[in-house]
């Protein structure tokens, strides 16, 4: 090969590669202008773990209750598998003191939980070095993700950890879970699986605490669910349709024309992971028109103010003086003072008992 013919070679590459990074760099700005800058998933019902180091399966079978799957957690932590490797199976005794790292009871990584919610036939996907665009994009699709933190949002320290067969993977003490169920510009809202409750965190805290185990979460949905393949056929032309604009996500398309994301997705054949983009036509269900908002140029009604009605002062009746009671004058007060008489033969009512002294009375103790 000349020298020519190499130098062709790699320019050619240049250009191959060129093309294929403005393609993955216009993909992602159109993902970017697809996601909100807040959303929030409701109906995600959070309830306490039953075990010091269950909140794997907690946050599990709350957020399978969430698709209307209902599994006890007592249930589910004795179908995962056991192993000295939370990659491959829960570490330990889930009643066992909380924050030490394997081989010590620990608990369990994304894997296996998604597996596990897989057998129950859910779309469920382990995700690793996942982005928080990635990450909000789900929320956003009205997907409430599990993910792995430390504490509640503590910053903790990732430690290298080989299991008995040599298999590597990283630990932190601590480990907890929680669903991510919203976000804004600043916080994330969580439920505990410690505790049940819904949360909010600074989104800083959060992604520093999800950052430590490799941003691990777990995705997805009830297998099926939202797909065309549940009503029998494609897309349906209703007659009415909507544009896609930026920043339009299903959830609140489906808020703003009184439907829920999974039809919507159903009715134009929309499939995981949901993307729509700006531009987009889509069907909207039951002929319903978007709400109509009045064009600039109308001009805007006069509404005329109701007049005030005069109040008329009522007239405040005069009140008679009344009499007022003399204050007498001392030398006016007339008063007789009775003594009682004294009985010479009387006896006292009772005998008097003489006191002792304190010394005497600490010394009889």
């Amino acid at each position: 090969m000349t020298r020519a013919q190499i130098l062709g070679f790699y320019q050619s590459k240049k250009v191959v590669w060129g093309i294929l990074a403005l393609l993955l760099g216009f993909f992602q700005v159109a993902r970017a202008d697809s996601i909100p800058d807040s959303a929030f998933i409701s109906g995600v019902v959070g309830h306490p773990q039953s075990y010091s180091l269950s909140c794997e399966a907690r946050s599990a079978v709350d957020w399978m209750a969430f698709w209307g799957v209902s599994l006890s957690e007592s249930d589910f932590l004795s179908q995962l598998p056991r192993s000295d490797n939370p990659d491959r199976g829960f570490v330990g005794h889930a009643n066992d003191v909380w924050g030490y790292i394997p081989p010590h009871s620990y608990g369990v990584h994304a894997e296996p939980v998604a597996a596990l919610l897989r057998e129950y036939g859910f779309e469920a996907q382990a995700r690793r070095d996942l982005s928080w665009d990635d990450l909000r994009y789900e929320i956003a699709a009205g997907h409430p993700a599990i993910v792995w933190v430390i504490g509640q949002m503590w910053t903790g320290i990732p430690r290298p950890y080989s299991d008995s067969e040599g298999h590597n993977t990283i630990v932190a003490s601590f480990e907890h879970t929680m669903i991510l169920t919203g976000y804004d510009e600043a916080h994330v809202t969580v439920v505990d699986a410690s505790t049940g409750l819904s949360l909010t965190f600074s989104q800083q805290a959060f992604l520093d605490s999800w950052s430590v185990l490799g941003n691990m979460a777990v995705t997805g949905q009830l297998s099926g669910a939202g797909s065309a393949e549940d009503s029998g056929g494609g897309s349906t032309n209703s007659g009415t349709t909507y544009t896609v604009q930026r920043g339009d996500y299903l959830m609140a398309l489906a808020d703003r024309f009184d439907t829920t994301w999974q039809e919507l997705a159903t009715l134009n054949n929309i499939r995981y992971p949901y993307t729509i983009y700006p531009g987009q036509v889509l069907d909207l269900p039951g002929g319903e028109a978007p709400p109509e908002e009045p064009s600039p140029d109308e001009p805007t009604p006069t509404i005329e103010p109701s007049p005030i009605p005069t109040l008329v002062p009522t007239p405040i009746p005069t009140l008679a003086p009344t009499s007022i009671p003399r204050i007498l004058r001392p030398e006016e007060i007339r008063f007789r003072l009775y003594l009682p008489e004294i009985c010479q033969d009387c006896q006292p009512a009772r005998s008097v008992i003489p006191v002792r002294s304190r010394s005497r009375l600490h010394s009889s103790r």
